[in-house]
């Protein structure tokens, strides 16, 4: 029975110290480190890479583009998608000068030329000289690639796969349709 207390005693002995030790530690440690949470988390509004990304790359699609649709209007006015398009063709870091817009109206509308008014204002607004900006009417020549002809290849090689029982793989991505 002696040795049943004193084993029991010693057991005690041992809990109690790496418990005060672990204790101890945790105090240390709480001492020391004084990061909190917001030092590892960027605040909500801070710019993100990838946010960044995408911003260059949708600046630089507007800016290629270039074109202004019926739907960026609402009457003679510019509506809220063309003055997020503008936006974006006026963050795009290429310099050439002046700034070419396509107008795919009709220019024998009523609204065309309030239209171009109304662009001409907005640019003007936002720091780009009259001077700097140039109109064209129709579509922008030089944007040859139609989205349709793109989809209408996919459609064909999803018909392709379903009939023969294989599975469709992009062309692009070096695959090829089985």
């Amino acid at each position: 029975m002696i040795k049943c207390n004193n084993s029991a005693s010693w057991a005690l002995k041992i809990t109690g110290a790496v418990l005060a030790g672990l204790g101890l530690s945790s105090f240390a440690g709480c001492q020391m480190d004084n990061s909190s949470v917001t030092e590892f988390f960027p605040p909500a509004d801070a710019p993100r890479a990838t946010q960044q990304f995408m911003t260059v790359q949708a600046a630089s699609g507007a800016r290629n583009d270039a074109t202004l649709q019926p739907l960026h209007f609402d009457g003679e006015h510019l509506n809220s998608l063309g003055e997020a398009k503008l936006d974006l063709l006026l963050k795009d870091d290429d310099t050439v000068e002046p700034v070419v817009l396509y107008m795919n109206v009709s220019d024998k509308d009523s609204n065309y030329s309030a239209r171009k008014d109304a662009v001409t204002r907005y640019l003007e607004d936002r720091g780009l000289p009259k001077d700097q900006v140039k109109f064209e009417a129709g579509p922008n020549p030089n944007v040859h690639s139609m989205a349709a002809t793109h989809i209408a290849g996919v459609i064909k090689q999803e018909t392709a796969a379903s009939s023969e029982g294989g599975v469709a793989s992009s062309s692009m991505a070096g695959g090829e349709t089985k």
